[in-house]
């Protein structure tokens, strides 16, 4: 991630964009004893001015090998989440992440294949985007885990799908046990994931939160599973 260099003036009259200024800022903020609040407010300010420096998040172009070990990027972000419509490899219903590496190990241009970005945080907090590269060993288990036209997250190192925003509206489905996992909004869209699969798992929520938190429940009880 670029650093933006941030500046204000040193002296009347004057404006420095060189590392000094910067240095001066960050010792000024060390020396103040800012609140939660305070410091919340700073980072949002911050994250607004990289925003409009550098534009909405999107995915990441450079080729695998250009990036040292293949290794995810973290990428602090407001809550804009990308829906995740890029170049992968196709999954069928039966899909299996053992095709897909195959089908990635096979693939003799894997610039043709794009990141997947996912997000990290739950709803109810700020999101932190996850990018994993094709070269990523977790790379074959995101293609299986990620529903169509879904935003997939990522909670104890395991992959879910919610819908996409803005305001989805309800009722929403937790599937913990199904073709997908996650939470998605109507029966539509969450019925295919279920039916015609043994002893599916799934429950019907008014709020997405509240699904979310379902679905975590169930990771942490090691009670998820992509049948």
């Amino acid at each position: 991630m670029t650093k933006s260099a941030l500046s204000f003036p040193l002296k009347s009259g004057s404006v420095s964009n060189d590392n000094s200024a910067l240095d001066g800022l960050v010792t000024l903020l060390r020396s103040l004893n800012l609140t939660q609040s305070d410091s919340e407010t700073l980072i949002s300010v911050l994250n607004e001015r990289v925003l409009a420096l550098s534009g909405p998040p999107r995915m990441v172009t450079s080729s695998p090998a250009s990036r040292a070990g293949g290794q995810a990027d973290l990428v602090a972000q407001p809550r804009e989440f990308p829906v995740t419509t890029t170049n992968m490899p196709t999954v069928s219903e039966t899909g299996s992440p053992v095709t897909v590496a195959q089908h990635i190990q096979d693939d003799e241009d894997m610039d043709s294949l794009d990141p997947i970005i996912v997000n990290t945080s739950p709803l109810r907090a700020p999101p932190t985007y996850l990018v994993i590269q094709p070269d990523d060993p977790s790379y074959s288990d995101a293609c299986v885990a990620m529903a169509d036209g879904c935003v997939l997250a990522q909670y104890h190192k395991t992959f879910y799908n919610l819908p996409p925003p803005p305001n989805p509206p309800p009722p929403f489905y937790c599937i913990t046990r199904g073709r997908y996992i996650g939470v998605f909004s109507g029966w539509e869209n969450a019925s295919p994931k279920v039916q015609g699969v043994s002893r599916a798992i799934f429950t019907k929520v008014d709020m997405l939160e509240l699904g979310e938190d379902q679905v975590h429940k169930a990771i942490e009880r090691s009670e998820t599973s992509q049948a």
